[in-house]
């Protein structure tokens, strides 16, 4: 078996953000399913030192043993990154507009402190034969 510690790291450490990586990149990259890839980067965390010196810092090392642990507890059809949580208020309910008027009247108004009309006028070309700010 070929020593990939070096390229296995690399990725882990590339991915870690995102989950530790998709299934079929892992597939393509190292030709292991994802529960033998993250078994493999498990088993070369328990070892510090030799992590180390790979340029894996402790905080990288931690995150790395983190993801290595949630993805392994997986059932194997959940091996894939972790699913995206939407932000979503605890009342999401859908608001309807019955039409643009209403739509209109319940946007606020600009003051007439606000630059953005300025910034328009300019972005637009109405001030004079250039787009310079006055």
């Amino acid at each position: 078996m070929l020593d990939n510690t070096a390229a296995i790291l690399a990725f882990a450490t590339k991915w870690r953000h995102w989950g530790g990586g998709h299934t079929e990149d892992i597939f393509v990259e190292f030709g292991l399913t994802a529960p033998q890839y993250f078994e493999r980067l498990h088993q070369l965390l328990r070892n510090r030192h030799k992590v180390a010196a790979h340029g894996v810092s402790p905080i990288v090392h931690d995150q790395l043993r983190a993801i290595c642990e949630s993805r392994l507890a997986r059932r194997p059809w959940e091996q894939g990154p972790p699913p995206r949580q939407a932000a979503r208020p605890a009342n999401s309910e859908v608001v309807k507009v019955a039409s643009s008027e209403a739509t209109s009247a319940s946007l606020p108004r600009r003051s007439n402190s606000d630059p953005l009309p300025e910034f328009d006028r300019i972005e637009h070309g109405t001030d004079g034969d250039h787009n310079h700010p006055r």
